[in-house]
């Protein structure tokens, strides 16, 4: 009887640690696609800006994992996870002590893929306006201050999370925290040149019309800058449209797989109640995307007020799946097929009429991600009170539930916008503010010398010593 017992002990210790490995492997997963966003993003941005920009917004997608790994590992995790017990912030975990001892080595990869998700949105908000050493300093801060005290407050058992607010897979905690950020961000640092305003060229640009760079102090030699010319001759020939729609469509399409993992992984497990969270969340998220692009690819320009060309239809169609995307993923495990549809419908209706805004409001957001994350996102954590299967004001719940759900968004929105605030409103000056030469002429030019596809490494030790010969003849007037 007794080795009857101790059989049936070391069976039911093999179960549990089948499933504990289960749930580990589906969080690493998760994790895996979730950082493989990256690769979207960077191809979003990269063929969503002007040319002359492309490696500038690429070198800050690859530099910012980098940084938001150090400064996750050091700082954000502790903040967000380390014993928060219904306060503000962690006091646990700093630098990686006791991962290992806790077992939280997975689930730190896990948010640590969120973090760098969160602090990726913003460099296409400011895309094109802000150098990449500027940009990383914000990546620090973001990754390792302000998105871990929001995740501290909600997914790590803050005061939010004691008061009921609900936030399945990070749309106002991940996307809204981002695009509320990029917005006051974009405000401080204004638009790009040539965007609201008129542009022409004030003398013709010969061909003989050169710059002098440097190989070093003894000699000199001079570039001429027939492909300038046509770098930015080119962007004003196109308004300033997506460079490269194919970079756009695949990064979406990327994006669109990697987003499945990131709100069905955030069951953080595929046992407790044999992966029907997963599975709901994934095929919602599936639906709200289809929604969202449909209603944006026959709808925008129309609300937008804008004439609709084929590259605009189909931007359109990549921005309304991502809004979509964005409106589900608070909503994504608690509510119906039918409601999947309509609350991705109705927040890319919302992301539309904010696009319409932001260009009458002036605001230049070159990958639109106030009005995708930030404006969708706000709009997915307010469904929630609505389309909860459990306790939606839908299904005959208390209007107290929304109350909750406009209280947390609106303090993560202040506290996302007064630290970006903060940031740039001290540090885009001197130093850190391109010039109107880079501004002109792009940062690929000016900071790397080479454009996107040159395939020319021979210029990558050359630098600018004078630029200006060129910007006297060729100027964006406003």
């Amino acid at each position: 009887m007794n080795e009857y017992i101790t059989n049936l002990e070391a069976i039911s210790a093999n179960i549990d640690s089948t499933i504990a490995a289960a749930n580990r492997l589906w969080i690493l997963i998760s994790a895996v696609m979730i950082f493989f966003m990256q690769a979207g993003f960077a191809l979003l941005e990269a063929g969503t800006v002007r040319k002359k920009n492309s490696l500038s917004i690429l070198s800050k997608n690859m530099l910012d994992g980098c940084v938001s790994a150090i400064a996750f590992f050091l700082t954000g995790y502790a903040l967000a996870y380390g014993d928060v017990d219904g306060g503000f912030a962690g006091s646990k975990y700093f630098a990686g002590f006791a991962l290992r001892e806790d077992k939280q080595i997975g689930k730190w990869i896990f948010n640590y893929s969120f973090s760098s998700t969160c602090t990726t949105l913003v460099s296409g908000a400011t895309a094109e306006r802000v150098k990449v050493g500027h940009y990383l300093i914000f990546s620090v801060l973001m990754s390792g201050l302000i998105c871990p005290l929001v995740i501290g407050w909600t997914w790590g058992g803050g005061w939010l999370h004691e008061m009921g607010y609900h936030d399945f897979a990070g749309g106002m905690i991940i996307h809204g925290t981002a695009g509320w950020a990029g917005l006051v961000a974009t405000k401080i640092i204004g638009p790009r040149d040539g965007i609201f305003q008129a542009t022409q060229v004030s003398a013709p640009v010969s061909r003989r019309d050169t710059v002098v760079m440097d190989t070093d102090p003894a000699s000199r030699r001079r570039a001429d800058l027939s492909q300038v010319r046509q770098l930015i001759m080119s962007d004003i020939e196109s308004n300033n449209k997506p460079h490269n729609i194919t970079f756009v469509v695949v990064g979406t399409s990327i994006l669109w797989m990697c987003w499945l993992f990131f709100n069905g992984g955030s069951s953080l497990s595929i046992h407790a109640d044999g992966g029907v969270t997963s599975e709901l969340a994934i095929a919602n998220t599936i639906l709200a995307g289809a929604a969202g692009g449909l209603f944006s690819f026959y709808a925008k320009g129309y609300l937008v007020k804008i004439r609709a060309d084929g590259q605009f239809k189909v931007t359109a169609a990549c921005n309304g799946i991502l809004a979509g995307l964005v409106s589900v993923t608070s909503c994504c495990d608690i509510i119906d097929f039918w409601a999947a549809i309509v609350v991705g419908t109705i927040g890319t209706a919302i992301y539309c009429m904010a696009c319409y805004y932001a260009k009458k409001w002036r605001i230049d957001d070159p990958l639109e991600v106030f009005m995708i994350h930030g404006v969708a996102g706000t709009w997915g954590v307010v469904a929630v009170a609505f389309f909860d299967e459990e306790k939606g004001i839908l299904y005959g719940g208390s209007m107290a539930y929304l109350g909750k759900q406009l209280f947390g968004s609106f303090v993560i929105a202040v506290f996302a916008m007064a630290a970006s605030f903060l940031f740039f409103k001290v540090t885009f000056r001197g130093y850190f503010k391109p010039s109107s030469e880079e501004m002109h002429c792009g940062s690929d030019l000016i900071r790397y010398l080479q454009r996107e596809g040159s395939g020319s490494s021979t210029t990558a030790s050359y630098k600018f010593t004078s630029i200006r010969p060129f910007t006297q003849n060729f100027e964006l007037h406003k």
